[in-house]
């Protein structure tokens, strides 16, 4: 008792409740189910294998007769054909009279059409006589050949001695010019009145598909195997073989063929197979058929199926039932044990429903609370690093090139020195307006046409202060003027142009700059292209390698060459992963910057 006691102990320990009921009511539904299983399927089976006999006997001789009754039929077709006057006429015809054969054969030979073309178990009628006279009728794409030796041949060397309508069995036709596929003839010796004797033979070739269609459809022809056999010679036809037949042994059908029409049982390979045979009308042959004993009386197979969808039936309930009743009082704990799970994996925070149950409710409210208070200390954070972003972001946006200014300033005092004065005033009037966009409050975002605006004031800035013959393209989407992109976002790029780019060309010598800017899907693309002498190789993989990084590449090269790889870390803090850029540049063959960011629409 004790040593049945602590396994049941154990258990009762270290299993949930919920499997606990679960493992009570499977118990108490499966073992009737069982009981009642095996009874109803020991009862079935004895009742099934005794019908089975008398089912396979039924089946056989419904199949026998209507393969009987097939043949028959063609045989009694030919008949009316022996008392045929032209057709008699014609056996006494020599093979050499051809004016005659073709006379004779014109009044007759439509019978042999008519039959082809009407019966679909005739697949074509061979005539052979003692005189060599040979003809074929068919329906389908075939041409015998007249000179084939007939009696040489294996098979139809016998036939010149039949007096009796035999039927044989799967053979070559090799008097078919174009390769005739093997058949199953019919063999009908016609009776020469004048002669009183058989000296014609008509060999209905029958189409095997047609002619066997029925038996397919059985238990034997679809899962066994059933053959006509000819026990004096041993041959046999294949009328059927199922997908799950046993090959019919020799010995088995010799025995089937012998005592008439029978059934009993064989084991091999371990398995039973129900045998049954019946004699055909045709003298000599044997229908016999084998199949698995359990296809046979799968009526019990049925009732085992059915009784396990009962089974399954009644553990689904019993599963339902229990899962139902643990919910009640699991499912609170189980959504707290989920959501501290996403609190973990996700950094989700996911508030629980109250539960009915005093004391999981007290958890899941003390929880909920701790959730508060990690949301608010969240919030906190990330208000500090937006206003680190937002203070980095501004940095950036204000830095202006002070070597740019101060050539500015230069060129101003030049001009008032050689009294250009309007050209002096235009130039203060060009950078106040480039100071004023810099530094005014806005956040940091202007419309994409106050951006073009402060870069064409740059273009004609540098222009007064290097005389460059310079032409600057714009191809600028309408819709796209309103779009709120970074303040000096493009900038950066221009004034690289014109700084590596740009000074790079000799006196005289055209410096074209062009910016095209148009939508792409629910994004913004700007492209910066010039004709400048482009970059180097090493140059190009340093741009590449600070792309690919996401701005976290360093190199000395970006300590004096600030502009765009400030500007770079710009988009990256304004768009995060909705920014990409692009850069296409060969030496002497240009460089052309393309800019893919989210669009913004003015609020």
């Amino acid at each position: 008792m004790l040593r049945l006691d602590k396994p049941f102990k154990r258990f009762n320990k270290s299993r949930s409740l919920k499997t606990k009921m679960l493992v009570l009511l499977v118990t108490i539904s499966i073992i009737p189910i069982l009981v009642v299983s095996y009874c109803s399927q020991y009862l079935m089976f004895r009742s099934a294998t005794n019908q089975s006999s008398l089912l396979s006997q039924q089946i056989m001789n419904l199949l026998a007769n209507d393969l009987d009754q097939r043949i028959s039929n063609i045989d009694q077709l030919l008949n009316p054909l022996n008392i045929d006057l032209d057709f008699q006429k014609y056996l006494n015809v020599p093979n050499e009279d051809t004016v005659s054969q073709l006379r004779y054969l014109r009044d007759f030979r439509g019978f042999f059409e008519k039959m082809t073309q009407s019966n679909a178990n005739i697949s074509g009628i061979l005539y052979l006589d003692k005189r060599g006279k040979v003809f074929y009728e068919t329906t389908r794409n075939e041409i015998v050949n007249k000179q084939y030796q007939f009696d040489q041949d294996s098979i139809y060397s016998r036939l010149f001695t039949m007096t009796d309508t035999v039927l044989l069995p799967p053979h070559p036709r090799k008097y078919i010019e174009n390769g005739g596929m093997e058949t199953i003839s019919l063999v009908k010796p016609v009776f020469n009145f004048d002669t009183h004797s058989f000296d014609a033979w008509i060999i209905v070739q029958l189409d095997s598909r047609q002619l066997f269609s029925n038996i397919e459809q059985s238990d034997f022809g679809q899962y066994g195997e059933i053959v006509m056999y000819y026990a004096a010679t041993g041959d046999r036809i294949e009328l059927t073989k199922g997908s799950d037949s046993l090959p019919i042994s020799a010995s088995v059908l010799a025995s089937a063929a012998t005592g008439g029409m029978k059934t009993y049982l064989v084991d091999q390979e371990n398995r039973s197979y129900q045998v049954a045979s019946r004699p055909m009308s045709i003298d000599g042959w044997t229908m016999v058929g084998i199949a698995p004993l359990d296809v046979m009386v799968k009526g019990t197979e049925q009732t085992k199926q059915f009784t396990l969808i009962i089974a399954l039936s009644l553990l689904i309930i019993s599963f339902a039932a229990a899962i139902y009743f643990v919910q009640l009082i699991l499912k609170p704990l189980e959504r707290l044990k989920s959501s501290i799970v996403r609190l973990g994996i996700q950094k989700r925070t996911t508030k629980v429903p109250p539960a009915s149950v005093g004391e999981i409710d007290f958890l899941i409210g003390t929880y909920n609370a701790m959730l508060d208070n990690l949301e608010q200390m969240e919030e906190t954070v990330q208000k500090s690093e937006m206003r680190e972003k937002e203070k980095e972001l501004l940095q950036l946006q204000a830095h202006i090139n002070p070597h740019f200014l101060f050539n500015t300033l230069e060129t101003i005092g030049a001009f008032a020195f050689q009294h250009e004065g309007e050209k002096a005033e235009e130039m203060v009037q060009l950078m106040a307006r480039m100071m004023r966009y810099n530094i005014r409050s806005d956040g940091g975002w202007a419309s994409l046409e106050e951006e073009l605006g402060n870069i064409r004031d740059l273009l004609k800035i540098h222009y007064y202060r290097t005389q460059m013959n310079m032409e600057a393209e714009m191809d600028i989407d309408d819709a796209a003027l309103s779009e709120q992109i970074m303040k000096l976002s493009i900038q950066p790029f221009v004034e690289n142009a014109l700084k590596y780019a740009g000074n790079s060309f000799t006196k005289g010598t055209l410096f074209r700059i062009a910016i095209k800017v148009r939508f792409d899907a629910d994004h913004l693309v700007i492209e910066i292209h010039d004709n400048g002498k482009g970059m180097s190789p090493e140059v190009r993989n340093k741009y590449e390698k600070l792309i690919r990084s996401k701005g976290q590449y360093k190199d000395k090269y970006f300590n004096s060459h600030t502009g765009i790889h400030n500007v770079f870390r710009r988009f990256l803090l304004a768009y995060g992963e909705h920014f990409g850029m692009e850069v296409r540049s060969h030496e002497h063959g240009g460089t052309q910057i393309i800019l893919t960011a989210e669009r913004r629409k003015i609020a």
